[in-house]
């Protein structure tokens, strides 16, 4: 199993897009801030429409400015698939 954390929040979907196009992860975890987790539902529709076979899932929305809360957040989604290829792609946070 394939699995892939982005971040998403403020900028273009697009470098996070390109890479789940190119990896084709079976599984997509979205890390937003508070202020970007609105955009969740697009993006999702967005990777669900280019990739029907890949699953997308959220993890709870952190302060942008908190080193320590994002990187918690990451270790959840590490500990759900923790058998799973990981592909980190933090290039639009």
């Amino acid at each position: 199993m394939k699995a892939q954390l982005v971040l998403v929040g403020g900028r273009s979907s697009v470098p996070n897009i390109l890479t789940i196009l190119f990896q084709k992860p079976d599984v997509v975890i979205v890390l937003c801030s508070h202020e970007s987790h609105s955009d969740f539902a697009n993006f999702k529709r967005m990777v669900e429409t280019i990739l029907p076979t890949c699953a997308v899932e959220d993890l709870l929305p952190v302060d942008a400015f908190e080193p320590e809360e994002i990187a918690k957040r990451c270790v959840e989604a590490f500990q759900r698939y923790s058998t799973a290829e990981w592909i980190c792609n933090i290039t639009a946070a």
